[in-house]
């Protein structure tokens, strides 16, 4: 019951962080001469804002018309997206995936989900995208935080921020995230280290959980193991 009332406390925290950027969309997986800037998204959420990774589809022929139809569908899905339409920019993203599929658009499908707040299918197309693109990291994070803030499935959330962090050891909030979780789970000294490596990495949160947590522990060895 304690280590129930801690995650949920400790959830808030990570919720508050994970929003706090603006959550970066995709941008256009396909050729140059057809790419459109980054677009940086107002909606908060809990995708990470580690820079997007390029597709397999950078380099595609621009003369391919299924490529050219998936250019004008994602960047419709992009177009729907602004306009805070989400269902409308998941139907554009997947008709942009019925024409070549490409690891950014299945992982703005996975953003579109999350907005309209089916976890499970945003999972399934994170999972997707990384199937794709195997080195992005954010698929990874944003996994992590919804499997561990919405679902309540802790192992695996540990499981994709390990993943995450192999990718990028330097991203402090992924770090501060997976020490919630550690946390919660009473795996203090995993916690406590995790922590430590968000407030090098400039995560100034994760300072107050750190003394939270190395006081936890010492109570704990104080009073000879007992939680």
């Amino acid at each position: 019951m304690a280590t129930r009332k801690l995650f949920q406390t400790a959830s808030t925290t990570c919720r508050t962080l994970c929003k706090a950027p603006a959550l970066r969309h995709s941008r256009s997986p396909f050729p140059r001469s057809l790419t459109s800037s980054a677009i940086h998204i107002n909606r908060r959420t809990f995708a990470s804002t580690l820079p997007t990774h390029a597709s397999h589809a950078d380099n595609l022929s621009t003369t391919d018309p299924l490529i050219q139809k998936a250019q004008e569908w994602f960047d419709k899905g992009t177009e729907k997206w602004n306009e805070e339409d989400y269902q409308g920019a998941l139907d554009a993203y997947e008709k942009s995936i019925w024409s070549r599929p490409t690891a950014d658009a299945h992982y703005n499908v996975a953003n579109c989900y999350l907005a309209l707040g089916n976890y499970e299918k945003a999972i399934k197309s994170w999972q997707e995208s990384l199937a794709l693109s195997p080195s992005r990291s954010d698929a990874h994070i944003n996994i992590a935080n919804v499997t561990a803030l919405k679902l309540r499935d802790l192992p695996t959330a540990i499981t994709h921020y390990e993943a995450a962090l192999s990718i990028d050891p330097t991203d402090g909030e992924a770090r501060y995230n997976f020490g919630v979780v550690l946390d919660s789970m009473g795996r203090l000294e995993e916690a406590i280290e995790q922590y430590e490596k968000a407030v090098q990495s400039g995560v100034e949160v994760a300072e107050k959980n750190l003394r939270n947590a190395k006081a936890k522990l010492k109570e704990r060895e104080v009073g000879g193991g007992k939680a």
